[in-house]
């Protein structure tokens, strides 16, 4: 069995999910198409290493297939997550703009200000450049 080691990567890439982010995660994945077509009951998970293995040499090709959609499922969990912090991040600004919309009671010129502005950091957000 290959050894995976974790790396040191802040954004924490696919390897680095540990705890009880990495049992949900796991259980969701385990609820995907992509398990049901792959798993083998000569399967198990090394909550350490964060890999599926099996002793059984004749199931090393499901090893091999399930640990890639294991490896992909994360990576695209990574991506929602830094996708749904954009979504709050953009869903903050919003409120914070109407909140000083109220606040000030703005002239339509000092509107259109704050709208440009706020276009500025929504396209910020959205790309991730807080």
């Amino acid at each position: 069995m290959n050894q995976i080691t974790k790396c040191n990567d802040e954004r924490m890439c696919a390897r680095c999910f540990t705890g009880d982010k990495c049992e949900v995660m796991r259980s969701e994945f385990e609820k995907t198409k992509a398990y049901e077509l792959c798993k083998s009951w000569q399967m198990d998970f090394d909550e350490e290493l964060q890999t599926y293995y099996s002793i059984n040499p004749m199931f090393h090709s499901d090893v091999t297939v399930i640990n890639s959609a294991w490896r992909m499922y994360q990576e695209r969990q990574t991506e929602v997550d830094e996708l749904q912090k954009r979504v709050d991040l953009v869903k903050q600004l919003i409120q914070a703009y109407k909140d000083e919309e109220k606040e000030l009671e703005l002239k339509e010129w000092e509107q259109s200000t704050i709208y440009g502005r706020f276009a500025i950091e929504l396209e910020q957000a959205l790309k991730g450049e807080t």
